[in-house]
């Protein structure tokens, strides 16, 4: 691997469904801008007692130019 793998491939994030749903105006609220594509929520229920953590995420590597990372021998 390269010495700057970020350079090769960052890992770019999208909006999650969770962040659509956070920023319709519900509380809490997040601003559609700054939906992010990492979000974590949190939730209590009374009966039976609950409480529970929920992660989301949506990322992918992307190669901006990925010619330029091949080595090939053609024979």
């Amino acid at each position: 691997m390269p010495p700057e793998r970020e350079k090769w491939a960052p890992t770019l994030y999208g909006v999650t469904a969770e962040a659509l749903v956070l920023s319709r105006g519900s509380n809490p609220e997040i601003v559609r801008e700054d939906a992010p594509g990492l979000i974590i929520t949190r939730g209590v229920q009374d009966d039976p007692v609950q409480i529970w953590t929920k992660g989301a995420a949506v990322g992918m590597p992307v190669m901006h130019t990925p010619d330029a990372h091949i080595v090939a021998k053609v024979l």
